[in-house]
């Protein structure tokens, strides 16, 4: 019902495109798989990415210029949650608009159209892109503390791609939530890296 409350949404202001994507936790593929046929139904072209991070999502929705991104999660929570984070033109919903949602889900009231549906492996383009994009100055000896989360599917790849090697006596530690939207580093001596530092040396690669 909540994907054809957000499809029916989609379908009001002359949006026809979503991709859809989920984590690994045990309930999310069947609620992936439901909030698909719920914005199929309402009218909405939909692109299934599969057991994906929420970055990967996003990269995808910007990629193909669709006009939302839907992610099952729960993000950082436990693995009993679970939960949608969606993107509308570019923006994440704010809370009152999951509220309307809900409303428009007990209502029932729901547009249909014809619609296309399609699975793509967005990792190969999503890789590519960082190899591209991105270069250590150094080779790096690194270690990877994904959590069982989606990025345990995807980190040590992508990660080698870049040049650094998978230690057990690491110059940097990464870890990452359940989603993959989250990350903490450590240095060489097991000490958090402050976030604020990490902004610092982030914020002028972001354009």
């Amino acid at each position: 019902l909540l994907g054809k409350a957000f499809g029916t949404t989609l379908n009001r202001d002359g949006s026809k495109y979503a991709v859809v994507g989920a984590d690994n936790r045990p309930s999310s593929p069947a609620l992936k798989d439901a909030f698909i046929k719920g914005l199929i139904e309402s009218g909405i072209s939909t692109m299934d990415l599969g057991t994906v991070t929420t970055p990967m999502v996003l990269f995808c929705t910007s990629e193909f210029s669709a006009d939302a991104g839907v992610v099952i999660t729960a993000s950082h929570n436990s693995a009993n949650y679970n939960g949608i984070k969606i993107t509308r033109h570019g923006k994440p919903l704010e809370k009152t608009e999951y509220l309307i949602l809900k409303t428009m889900a007990k209502k029932g009231e729901f547009t249909k159209g014809e619609t296309q549906f399609e699975k793509y492996d967005i990792w190969p383009k999503y890789k590519e892109s960082f190899t591209r994009n991105f270069k250590f100055k150094k080779k790096f000896n690194i270690k990877l503390d994904p959590g069982s989360g989606v990025c345990s599917l995807y980190s040590n790849e992508l990660f080698e791609s870049l040049g650094c090697s998978i230690s057990k006596t690491p110059d940097l530690t990464f870890t990452f939530d359940t989603d993959g939207d989250r990350l903490s580093v450590l240095d060489s001596s097991g000490k958090l890296v402050p976030s604020d530092i990490l902004a610092a040396l982030f914020v002028n690669h972001i354009k």
